[in-house]
């Protein structure tokens, strides 16, 4: 083989990695599981992929097989290139990248319905503010235009003008009703004082006629 630097001739590739194996152990690798991972393990970051599966359980291998049935059925692995082990579950080439994927979708899924909660959330209460303002505004404008046309009916027109005088004529009014009242009792006084002199003349006429 011609060796030349910053060329790369795939015939050399092919020749080096069948000579140092690599493509025998590939061969090998995908004919049997390299993939593996401990039930628990498994059930801890695959539960979400199961509706029937909590995320804790006390038998976590028959969690795992609950979960990969749910998986199988969905279509999401082949059953034939999974095997169940004592304490591990394993998995031929490209089975374990198909379940991580799965559970990346079902996360972001997840994750967009929380952001569209929350953006739903955010925007009726920008919403509820707005709407405020609205009706603060169609609120003051209607008591502006309510106060002009108060102002330009006739009636409250001759109301301002007339309300002086209706308050002096109020006051006379009291005036002369308390002026009465001092009237009555200077009245009733007097009465009572004439009325005093006359017991005191008839007291002296009794005093005289004792004597």
């Amino acid at each position: 083989h011609k060796k030349m630097p910053g060329e790369i001739d795939d015939s050399i590739v092919l020749d080096q990695l069948a000579c140092n194996g690599v493509l025998e152990g590939i061969k090998i690798s995908r004919m049997g599981f390299p993939n593996r991972l401990a039930y628990r393990d498994f059930h801890k970051r695959y539960y979400l992929l199961a509706n029937d599966v909590p995320a804790t359980a006390p038998d976590s291998k028959s969690a795992t097989t609950k979960i990969i049935s749910t998986l199988v059925t969905q279509g999401v692995v082949d059953s034939s290139r999974i095997q169940y082990g004592v304490t591990k579950v394993f998995f031929r080439v490209g089975e374990m990248a198909k379940i991580e994927e799965a559970r990346e979708k079902y996360l972001s899924n997840v994750v967009r319905e929380i952001q569209a909660c929350a953006r739903g959330f955010i925007g009726r209460k920008v919403y509820e503010k707005k709407r405020e303002r609205a009706l603060a505004a169609a609120t003051i404008q209607k008591n502006v235009r309510a106060f002009i046309e108060f102002n330009s009916w006739p009636w409250f027109k001759l109301f301002k003008k007339v309300r002086g005088s209706l308050q002096v004529f109020s006051y006379e009014m009291d005036l002369a009703k308390a002026k009465q009242n001092i009237d009555k009792l200077q009245k009733q006084i007097e009465d009572s004082k004439a009325e005093t002199a006359k017991c005191q003349l008839k007291v002296e006429g009794l005093e005289e006629e004792a004597e």
